[in-house]
């Protein structure tokens, strides 16, 4: 794994860095990420780790979805698995506006079959 900084060091860009974070996170156990994370955040003083630490909880809270590196099924639930609730109910909304009728319809009975609650339609 430690090719894939290579590409961060050398692009120098956040999408890299999402890119790979996302390959580390299908490749390595959580255990071995918090240790990378720990020692990098290690190598920095107090306040510059402090700052990152800031700036990764922020930007966690964003980021529409990786473009695919498995099949879009996949991609999804990761993505989902990640996003905050408001992300989640935004694109949610957002999708089910830009599908066509017949999708919908098809959602509606989806989400009807498979909740608890159901899906006011």
């Amino acid at each position: 794994m430690e090719y894939c900084l290579k590409y961060v060091w050398s692009l120098r860009d956040e999408a890299t860095c999402w890119t790979v974070a996302h390959i580390w996170s299908q490749k390595l156990s959580a255990k071995d990420r918090e240790l990378a994370a720990l020692t990098a955040l290690f190598s920095l003083e107090g306040e510059e780790a402090l700052d990152v630490m800031e700036y990764a909880a922020q930007r966690h809270q964003f980021g529409p979805p990786l473009l695919p590196l498995g099949s879009f099924k996949d991609e999804a639930e990761w993505w989902a698995s990640r996003a905050s609730l408001d992300e989640v109910k935004y694109y949610l909304a957002a999708l089910f506006q830009v599908l066509p009728p017949h999708l919908k319809k098809e959602f509606r009975a989806y989400i009807n079959a498979n909740s608890d609650e159901g899906l006011a339609a």
